[in-house]
C-alpha cells in the first residue's frame, strides 16, 4: 500500500495510505462552532437585536468589530461554485439590493447607538465587482458614513478578474481598500473549459501589476484543487505560474463536489475528476512547492509569504479564525450584511435569509432579516476556543482530556495529535487532517450531514 509524502516547516511528513482512506470523509470547515447546519430557526431577529444592544452597552468587554457584506450576484455561475450566488445579466437588480443593504446598515447602526471602531471589512460574493463603479460607490459611501474605520483596518474584497475594471480598482483604493483576492482556480485551459472560468496568466499579471501600482498592500490568489481534468503535472504548472505572479497570500481550496446540494454542479462529469490518490498528491505537491518558494503553510489550505503579517501571526501564535477564514484581527466580533450573511457577536450567531424577496421585504420595512442562529452555552464557548486554537496555533489548553470525548484517543493512535497534561497538540501529520480532528471534538456533528471531503 503506497504512502504519500510532503515537506513543510522543516518537517518531512509521511502519510500512510490507510489514513487517507480512513479520513477522506465528509467534514465541516469549522469557521464556527457549533456549525451552521445545527443552528435553530427559533432564533429570531429579536435575539440578534439583543446581541447588538448588548455589544453596544458592554463594548469594553468585547473586541473591535469586523464587517462582512455579501454581494450575491454573478453574470454567470461557474460550474464548480459552492457559494451563495444569483446568476443574472440584469445589473439593475443590484440597485434595489444596495438600497436594502443600506437600510440594513441603518437598522443595525440604530441598535449599536454610536459609531463603532472597525478593524476589518470584507466584501464577498458572488462577485462584488458585478456592481458598477457607481453602484459600488453608493454602497461604500453609506458604509463609511455609518462606521468609523481604525487606521490599521484591513479592508478587503474578493473579485473575478474578468469582471473587474480599472475604474473599480481606483474606486476601491479611494475608499482605503488594502487587500484584494483574485479568484483564479486553475490556469490549465482544459480545466478552465470544464468549469466555465477562463483566465490568462498574462492578463492576470497585468491586473496584478495595476493593483500594486495603485498601492494595495496585499494581493491574494485563490486556487481550487480536485477540479475536472486536473492532474499532478498540470496543477504543478499552475502553482509555478502563481509563484511567478508572487501574490502575498494563496488559498488552495479543496473542491467541494456536492451535486445533490448544488444542482448546477451536475454539469461536471464525476468521471473527469481526479482520483482520491491523485487529488491528495496534487495538494501535497502544492504544499511542498509553495513552502520551497518562501511561503508559509498557515493551515488547512492557506499560505502566506513569510514576511506577510498572516505568516508572522502564525509564527507568534496570534492567528484568529472567523467566517472570513484566517485573519490577524484576533478577538473581533463580526456583523454580516446582505443575503445569507452571518453575524457572530456577544456569544450568538445570527444568519440572514437566503431568499432575495424576503431580504428585500424585511429590510425595506425596517426589520432585521434573521432566520436562524444559535446562542452559545459556556461549554460551547470552551469547545469553540479549543477548536479555534487547534486550527490557528496547533495547540489548545484543556482542563480534562475526558471532556473531549473518546474519539480523541483514536486521533492519538493515528499520530494526528499528542496529549500532554492540560494540552492537546496537533502533530505535523495532524495538520493535514485538521478538519477531522475538529470533527472528533464536535458534540453536535451529524455524520449523515452533507459536507465536502476533509482531504
Amino acid at each position: 500500500m503506497t504512502n504519500f509524502e510532503t515537506t513543510f516547516d522543516g518537517h518531512k511528513v509521511t502519510i500512510p495510505k490507510k489514513l487517507l482512506t480512513k479520513y477522506n470523509i465528509n467534514a465541516p470547515r469549522y469557521t464556527s462552532y457549533p456549525i451552521a447546519p445545527v443552528w435553530k430557526n427559533n432564533f429570531t431577529a429579536i435575539d440578534y437585536k439583543k446581541s447588538l444592544t448588548e455589544y453596544s452597552s458592554t463594548k469594553d468587554k468585547h473586541g473591535d468589530l469586523s464587517l462582512y457584506f455579501h454581494i450575491p450576484f454573478c453574470e454567470k455561475r461557474c460550474d464548480f461554485c459552492g457559494c451563495s450566488t444569483i446568476a443574472t445579466n440584469h445589473h439593475d437588480i443590484a440597485d434595489r439590493y444596495i438600497d436594502s443593504i443600506i437600510k440594513e446598515v441603518s437598522t443595525v447602526s440604530s441598535y449599536l447607538r454610536e459609531k463603532k471602531d472597525i478593524a476589518q471589512l470584507h466584501l464577498g460574493g458572488g462577485t462584488p465587482t458585478f456592481l458598477t463603479p457607481l453602484q459600488l460607490e453608493k454602497l461604500l459611501k453609506n458604509i463609511w458614513k455609518a462606521f468609523h474605520f481604525k487606521d490599521n483596518a484591513e479592508i478587503s474584497i474578493e473579485v473575478n478578474p474578468n469582471a473587474t475594471t480599472k475604474e473599480h480598482l481606483k474606486l476601491l483604493r479611494d475608499y482605503k481598500f488594502n487587500r484584494i483576492s483574485l479568484g483564479i482556480q486553475d490556469f490549465s485551459k482544459e480545466v478552465q473549459s470544464a468549469i466555465g472560468r477562463f483566465h490568462e496568466p498574462g492578463d492576470t499579471q497585468q491586473l496584478i501589476d495595476f493593483i500594486r501600482q495603485l498601492g494595495f498592500e496585499s494581493v491574494n490568489i485563490d486556487l481550487v484543487y480536485g477540479l475536472p481534468f486536473q492532474t499532478l503535472e498540470l496543477f504543478n504548472k499552475t502553482i509555478s505560474k502563481v509563484i511567478y505572479l508572487s501574490p502575498d497570500r494563496i488559498a488552495c481550496f479543496n473542491f467541494a463536489y456536492l451535486p445533490k446540494m448544488l444542482p448546477h454542479q451536475k454539469t461536471i462529469d464525476p468521471q473527469k475528476l481526479p482520483s482520491i490518490d491523485e487529488k491528495f498528491k496534487i495538494f501535497l505537491s502544492a504544499i511542498e512547492l509553495l513552502c520551497k518558494n518562501d511561503y508559509h503553510f498557515i493551515g488547512m489550505d492557506h499560505f502566506a509569504k513569510k514576511t506577510d503579517e498572516l505568516a508572522m501571526a502564525a509564527k507568534n501564535k496570534t492567528l484568529w479564525r472567523n467566517f472570513q477564514g484566517y485573519t490577524t484581527r484576533s478577538g473581533t466580533e463580526l456583523i454580516g450584511f446582505g443575503l445569507t450573511s452571518i453575524s457572530d457577536i456577544c456569544g450568538r450567531y445570527a444568519q440572514n435569509t437566503k431568499k432575495l424577496i424576503d431580504y428585500f421585504r424585511k429590510n425595506e420595512s425596517g426589520a432585521l432579516s434573521t432566520v436562524k442562529g444559535w446562542k452559545l452555552t459556556d461549554k460551547d464557548k470552551k469547545r469553540r476556543t479549543i477548536i479555534r486554537n487547534l486550527f490557528c496555533n496547533g495547540i489548545a489548553e484543556i482542563t480534562q482530556i475526558s471532556d473531549l470525548g473518546s474519539r480523541i484517543s483514536d486521533l492519538q493512535n493515528d499520530g494526528l495529535v499528542e496529549i500532554r497534561p492540560s494540552r492537546l497538540i496537533v502533530t505535523p501529520l495532524g495538520r493535514l487532517f485538521i478538519r477531522n480532528i475538529a470533527s472528533a471534538l464536535d458534540e453536535y456533528l451529524d455524520p449523515s450531514s452533507t459536507f465536502s471531503k476533509a482531504v
